[in-house]
């Protein structure tokens, strides 16, 4: 999927084993987006935002979202947001294949809150997050998962 203009909604989606340049299940290159209740499950990029990647758009708001699993050869395996401010909450992002889990640029004042963070690993850059060049990033209360289970494809929960 790509957007690239207007408002995006992503509300109780699935996007599982999709590949792209950039955002290997979905890409959002302006206007607004919310994503809420949606999975992003073993997609890959082979640049940025395995997962999902937003840039250069006016607002992003994710909320109750699953990354399990995405990888990008270059930065934002799970998630890449760049030049956005975004809000980030009650989230999961877990088993990045390559590329960190979240990565953010640009922008100002990120939320990250009530998101768990579970078994992200990249050998390059970091395995959970990584800020470059921000005005402000919040991180709230965000507890650690319990338990997960992948290679089940779009099955794959927490």
């Amino acid at each position: 999927m790509l957007s690239t203009g207007g408002s995006s909604a992503l509300v109780g989606v699935s996007f599982c084993e999709n590949s792209a340049a950039q955002g290997g299940g979905a890409r959002i290159t302006s206007g607004t987006a919310t994503v809420r209740g949606s999975s992003f499950v073993e997609n890959s990029a082979t640049n940025l935002g395995g997962g999902l990647q937003v840039s250069m758009a006016d607002g992003l708001l994710v909320s109750l979202a699953t990354f399990l699993g995405n990888g990008a050869d270059t930065l934002g395996g799970n998630l890449y947001v760049g030049d956005v401010t975004a809000e980030i909450s009650d989230s999961l992002v877990a088993w990045v294949t390559a590329g960190d889990g979240l990565y953010v640029k640009n922008g100002t004042d990120h939320v990250l809150s009530h998101d768990a963070w579970y078994e992200n690993v990249d050998e390059d850059i970091s395995g959970v997050l990584t800020v470059d060049d921000l005005d402000s990033t919040h991180l709230l209360e965000n507890p650690g998962a319990s338990t997960c289970v992948l290679g089940d494809g779009c099955a794959a929960r927490f």
